[in-house]
């Protein structure tokens, strides 16, 4: 117990904080997280609805509804991972943060994989509003961190070229 009251303490008094800008910035990180939702959501929708079409464009008339649904599941995890770090990384360098796309999308990456691996185990133990929560943020929050973690503090953020916008107007 006297080692919990010592630790308790040195952790109350340690200035242990970012200031705006810093790298782990609250404020940009939360940020991050609603950038990650939101164009997650926007791709995820986008990708069902390709992945729909393919499936029924590579099936012909005679494709059943179970067709199309895994085409809208399998196109739905794709879009949600590359939207949440599009949408991370767009927003990150927003607030002038310097992390790598390939932390970000390598981050998206590994959530979606353990958004996949854990949701059918506690789907049906918690609420659904639980549920869903959980598995967002399983998406969304290794593609924050991702990024952070590959953020050069001694990068300038005035002569960052945005490819990917550049090769979308094309």
């Amino acid at each position: 117990m006297k080692y919990f009251v010592i630790i308790a303490v040195l952790v109350a008094v340690a200035p242990a904080h970012a200031d705006d800008g810093d790298r782990w910035d609250a404020k940009t990180m939360a940020a991050q997280y609603g950038g990650g939702l939101g164009v997650g959501a926007a791709g995820c929708f986008a990708g069902m609805v390709i992945g729909v079409g393919l499936e029924k464009a590579g099936e012909g008339d005679d494709a059943g509804w179970l067709s199309g649904l895994a085409g809208a599941a399998l196109g739905g995890a794709a879009g949600a991972i590359v939207g949440t770090a599009v949408g991370v990384k767009l927003t990150g360098d927003h607030f002038d943060g310097t992390g790598t796309w390939l932390g970000t999308g390598g981050g998206a990456l590994l959530g979606g994989i353990l958004t996949i691996a854990t949701l059918p185990q506690y789907a049906d133990k918690v609420p659904t509003p639980v549920a869903v929560s959980l598995a967002i943020t399983t998406l969304v929050a290794p593609a924050v961190i991702g990024y952070h973690l590959t953020a050069d503090d001694h990068a300038s953020t005035e002569q960052r070229v945005m490819i990917p916008l550049l090769t979308s107007a094309f």
